[in-house]
């Protein structure tokens, strides 16, 4: 596929096809990561932060559930 690039403001950008967006799960506001690789232009998904890979693995079998305890830490109301 071949697409222009044009002018926006100060920049150039390239239009990405809705298709194409659409089989990438990719939205507006989604992260890109862009790299030069081999002379070619590469855009990556952001590398998620260790604390949004660890929030993925919560499911049902290792979430526990609220423990109520009679120690107060601060000026808790219970």
């Amino acid at each position: 596929m071949i697409v222009s690039v044009e002018k926006w403001d100060d920049s150039l950008a390239i239009r990405i096809p809705k298709d194409i967006l659409k089989s990438l799960n990719v939205y507006e506001g989604y992260e890109m990561e862009i790299v030069i690789e081999n002379d070619s232009l590469l855009l990556k998904p952001k590398e998620k932060s260790k604390l949004e890979s660890l929030v993925e693995k919560i499911d049902s079998s290792n979430l526990h559930s609220e423990v109520m305890t009679d120690v107060c830490v601060g000026n808790e109301v219970w």
